[in-house]
């Protein structure tokens, strides 16, 4: 069911966006590095589509394992990225034409339609829905990093939880951050993102682990993801 607490963890979502949009460097190094070292652009900044993709899949992660809560936090998310959607005509040469590419107007309404019926408790049409926007955006990065882009996306909404206390948050979002880098099959990385997940399971499995973590181990598994993309 639906809570009436998602109100406080989408204010959460929303600072989370702030903090991955605008002031994304924090994240993107471990806690006590010099001004000195450089900064790079996060996954999440190379593209729009890519990213919007990333935050519905989780959506559709979540809504299937029946958490509306976090379905909701990854919609507001979606939604921030939609407003630097290209507004694309469909190509006449092709056919069959393919489907136009989602404006972002059509993206916003989609996504907001998304989260009134998760809001009034309905799970599939919320998911139908959101595989209607899925068909529509063009993402420009390649299919293989979006499970980077995920992961990192996902640490980035598990240091908010902590910051926030949030444990069931915390836990959900790491879950998701270990299941996209174990599908991550890009070069040369691969085994990378298969050892992080391995760590990210053994904190998930140690007893009082996850009371225990600290944001700057995240910005750290954060800045290693980000460095693969």
């Amino acid at each position: 069911m639906y809570r009436p607490q998602l109100n406080a963890l989408a204010l959460v979502a929303l600072a989370a966006v702030a903090l991955i949009g605008a002031c994304r460097q924090p994240l993107d190094r471990p806690i006590g590095r010099g001004d000195a070292a450089q900064a790079r652009p996060s996954l999440a900044a190379l593209d729009s589509g890519a990213s919007l993709l990333a935050d519905v899949d989780n959506a559709r992660t979540a809504i299937a394992g029946g958490d509306a809560m976090a379905a909701a936090n990854d919609l507001i998310q979606a939604s921030s990225l939609a407003v630097s959607l290209p507004d694309a005509a469909p190509d006449p040469h092709t056919r069959p034409p393919k489907p136009t590419a989602l404006s972002a107007f059509e993206a916003e309404v989609m996504l907001t339609t998304a989260r009134s019926r998760l809001e009034r408790g309905e799970l599939a049409g919320a998911d139908a829905e959101l595989a209607a926007v899925q068909q529509r955006v063009s993402p420009r990065l390649p299919s293989v990093d979006l499970p980077l882009l995920r992961a990192d996306q996902s640490l980035g909404l598990a240091r908010v939880a902590v910051q926030g206390q949030h444990p069931a948050e915390l836990k959900t979002q790491l879950l998701t951050a270990e299941t996209s880098l174990d599908t991550y099959r890009g070069q040369p990385h691969a085994a990378d993102a298969t050892a992080l997940a391995a760590a990210i399971d053994r904190t998930l499995k140690r007893p009082g682990a996850l009371g225990r973590l600290q944001p700057d181990r995240l910005d750290a598994w954060s800045g290693r993801v980000d460095g693969w993309g």
